[in-house]
């Protein structure tokens, strides 16, 4: 195919949500239940600009690119902390390379000096090489991988192949806050099914079957959920399945089980028979954020993927945007992933397992099941609300941690991160639960 490239500005995940309001403040609603954008494709027409569009102060933006501009009051606080010379134990930690894990340099930068990444062969689906390597990762045919530049951007081709502006499609809540930006940047809107607690996590068919009856184009859950650390089992992919629509997994954490999570994490979502599309990228399975390649796996009968692969590859070709050294080396870092997996694998553990040590007898703090990922939700009392117990834990303590409704929790949760460097996490986890313990 022609090859054509446009620039893509990927959207990433940040320790502290800058653009997320207050928990009480008036304009803060669940991201998963705003209404459908409407006029997020302005149509092309002959006529010119008005004439205000020429002054910066009455410019017209998209509504597709409206997102809070102001602080919230953590991040603010955050930033004061630091501004007076404060360094907070940091229990929000999300960026494998800032985490203190070991790297096996010559292993990570070696494959990028392959000389055949002085020629630009482009291959719209990604070349041969890179599919065939993904593809015996996860023991799918090469024919049904599509290579992204990470697994936002394979989202984006997603939509954009499975949607229309103003069209709608249902996700987890709660979930990863990336999922509301991701869709709304494609002008389309989302519609939540709830995940239900009950000793663990699992998606309530109910509130599945109540969102599909204003109808959607497909279905988007995330296995292990983040931050919940709940796999999808046989039970909700059922309910998932019952839609009738596509189902859109992100398995960007599926190889870091926890408690009780090996047996499920040895199943995939991916179906030949089920209309399952899987996404993930090389920013959670080795560890590599900075390198840049995400993949698609393409489920279902020949009918539903067919039509699919032909036009992701449409979409692909326009965007080009995975780098051919990347593509060489993607072989190679799949094949050395566990060097830095593991280190991943014994960290998380370790740290859920210090939580677990930590929390006394009668403590006000539980911590469900993690079955896996890299996240540990805490229930708290809900005699603060969660921004107010973030706030008070950072402003005594020193210690930031990220209030449940950054993921659209309901009040009463906190999130940690268990990739923490393991002393940072039993010194902030210290203070966090003596503090919630003692003002509870």
């Amino acid at each position: 195919m022609r090859c054509i490239s446009f620039g893509l500005l990927p959207c990433e995940e940040t320790a502290v949500r800058r653009d997320t309001p207050s928990r009480d403040s008036a304009s803060h609603t669940s991201s998963l239940s705003e209404p459908p954008p409407t006029g997020c494709v302005r149509r092309h027409n002959s006529q010119p600009p008005p004439a205000e569009w020429g002054h910066s102060g009455a410019m017209r933006w998209s509504r597709r690119s409206a997102f809070a501009g102001e602080d919230n009051p953590l991040t603010a606080a955050v930033r004061e902390a630091r501004r007076s010379g404060r360094s907070p134990t940091d229990l929000t930690v999300s960026n494998p390379t800032r985490a203190g894990l070991p790297y096996d340099q010559d292993a990570v930068l070696g494959p990028l000096r392959s000389a055949d990444g002085l020629r630009y062969a482009p291959e719209s689906l990604g070349t041969r090489g890179a599919r065939h390597a993904v593809a015996e990762t996860f023991g799918v045919p090469p024919g049904r991988v599509v290579i992204t530049a990470s697994t936002s951007e394979a989202y984006g081709f997603l939509l954009k192949v499975l949607c229309d502006p103003g069209d709608r499609v249902l996700a987890p809540q709660p979930s990863y806050p990336l999922l509301a930006h991701l869709t709304k940047l494609e002008g389309v809107a989302l519609s939540p099914y709830y995940l239900r607690f009950d000793g663990r996590f699992y998606v309530d068919p109910a509130s599945v079957r109540q969102a599909m009856s204003f109808g959607a184009r497909a279905v988007l859950a995330v296995s292990p959920n983040n931050p919940t650390g709940s796999y999808l089992d046989a039970d909700d992919l059922r309910a998932l399945d019952a839609t009738n629509v596509p189902i859109v997994v992100d398995e960007v954490f599926h190889t870091y089980p926890l408690e009780g999570g090996a047996a499920t994490a040895r199943e995939t979502a991916f179906s030949m028979e089920r209309p399952r599309v899987v996404v993930g990228g090389l920013s959670k399975l080795a560890g590599l954020p900075q390198m840049k390649a995400g993949w698609i796996l393409v489920g279902g009968d020949e009918a539903f993927a067919q039509p699919l692969l032909q036009r992701l590859e449409v979409v692909a070709d326009a965007y080009l945007s995975v780098s051919t050294p990347a593509q060489l080396a993607l072989p190679h870092w799949l094949a050395r992933r566990e060097h830095t997996a593991s280190a991943i694998r014994t960290r998380t553990r370790t740290n859920l397992e210090t939580l677990r040590a930590l929390i006394p007898e009668g403590s006000a703090i539980t911590v469900p099941k993690v079955e896996g990922g890299w996240y540990a939700c805490l229930r708290v009392p809900r005699t603060r609300n969660d921004e107010s117990w973030a706030l008070r834990i950072l402003e005594a303590d020193d210690v930031l941690v990220q209030p449940g409704y950054f993921y659209d929790f309901e009040d009463g949760w906190l999130v940690v991160s268990l990739l923490t460097p393991a002393d940072d996490f039993r010194t902030g986890a210290t203070k966090l639960i003596a503090r919630i313990d003692q003002e509870a």
